[in-house]
């Protein structure tokens, strides 16, 4: 899939006015939340990461509908903190063929992260693997993301592709079935994405320029730039709004 910079910059203002404007996704409070992740991670700080983890499970509801318990804050620090160091610092673009069974094995690594009755709840793995590195996971909410974004016909299609590559690039990996993104899907939107970034390499720099002129404060601590999977996911809600071509809505 290749886009312009023209359309990549109309689906970050797409962005802004559906989703930061009309819907309340401030941006400002996703860079309070990296902000919080970086001294987490970087610093080793569980005052930030509680911080971050008390968002997660509030206003984010990650833990919504939970089947039990959900683990503590200090556990899921431990746990996320104990992830292989390689998927750390790794960005999306760099996400190819030979990297792809050891990412399956990580999210499959906290695949109970959440507990639950069913499948593994993507949207919670996503989330809390986004903040571990944002460069490399995108979030994938239930609602949005899975049934509104790749829920549009030409996007659909090409992640099944992906996931039917997937499979047969790693014929051993299986999952349990889900009404929401199942644990495949989501490494397909992965690679797929990976494939996206590759093809569009402004993306990334398109993306800081456009958080930059909409933050406060905070964001000139961060490497925006390899952000690449919020980029990815802030550029497919965008570009999801977009009328398509030749509808003219001026």
């Amino acid at each position: 899939m290749r886009i312009t910079n023209e359309t990549i910059d109309r689906a970050f203002a797409t962005h802004r006015e559906v989703y930061a404007d009309m819907k309340g996704w401030n941006i400002q409070h996703r860079i309070d939340c990296w902000a919080n992740a970086v001294a987490a991670f970087d610093q080793g700080s569980l005052p930030d990461f509680e911080r971050l983890y008390q968002n997660l499970k509030g206003g984010w509801q990650v833990f919504r509908r939970s089947a039990g318990t959900p683990p503590s804050a200090p556990a899921t620090f431990q746990r996320l903190r104990a992830l292989d160091p390689a998927f750390r610092r790794l960005r999306l673009s760099a996400l190819d063929g030979d990297r792809i069974g050891d990412c399956w094995h990580l999210i499959n690594s906290i695949s109970d992260i959440k507990p639950m009755k069913g499948a593994p709840s993507v949207v919670a793995i996503s989330k809390f693997l986004h903040f571990w590195n944002p460069g490399l996971f995108v979030i994938v909410d239930d609602a949005v993301m899975w049934k509104v974004v790749f829920g549009r016909s030409w996007l659909k299609a090409m992640i099944n592709d992906e996931k039917a590559r997937v499979q047969a690039h790693l014929p051993e990996a299986t999952c349990m079935a889900s009404d929401s993104c199942d644990l495949l899907e989501y490494l397909a939107v992965l690679r797929w994405s990976a494939r996206v970034l590759c093809l569009n390499p402004s993306i990334p720099q398109r993306f800081e320029r456009y958080v930059c002129a909409k933050a406060e404060y905070n964001f000139r601590a961060l490497p925006l730039v390899e952000y690449e999977a919020a980029a990815v996911e802030w550029l497919l809600l965008g570009l999801a709004e977009l009328p398509p071509e030749g509808v003219d809505l001026a």
